[in-house]
Parts: structure tokens; C-alpha cells; sequence
């Protein structure tokens, strides 16, 4: 298990799965994200600069939404 920082790398989801667990389109997370409403754990380098997110903190989200909604 490789950890960077405090974040446990097995723990880190791409977006697009992060998408999914929200229940939100990959369009609409991405807008979330830019605007600052998502802040992911981690960017990496490179042109594209994939974002990273905390699976656990994306799973609080979702719930968050789930009881809103």
C-alpha cells in the first residue's frame, strides 16, 4: 500500500468513477470540480492533469446528495 502525504493511493478514484458514485454526469462533476464545489485529493502532472479524488470523501458526498434529494 503506497501512501503520498496522508493520501492512501488504493483509496484515490478518477473522476469519472468518482461520477458515478455521486449519481452526477462526468460534464456536470467536471463543472462542480472547476467550480470549486468538489476539490479533488490530488492532481497529477502533465497536460491533462487528472484529478484524484478520496473515494471515502466522494461516498460522504453522495450521501449528502442521496438525504437532500
Amino acid at each position: 500500500m503506497s501512501i503520498v502525504g496522508h493520501v492512501n493511493i488504493p483509496d484515490l478514484i478518477p473522476s469519472s468513477e468518482a461520477a458515478v458514485i455521486v449519481g452526477l454526469t462526468q460534464r456536470t462533476f467536471n463543472r462542480r470540480v472547476d467550480a470549486g464545489v468538489i476539490v479533488p485529493a490530488m492532481v497529477l502532472p502533465g497536460e491533462k492533469g487528472t484529478r484524484l479524488f478520496r473515494r471515502s470523501d466522494i461516498e460522504k458526498l453522495a450521501a449528502r446528495l442521496a438525504k437532500a434529494s
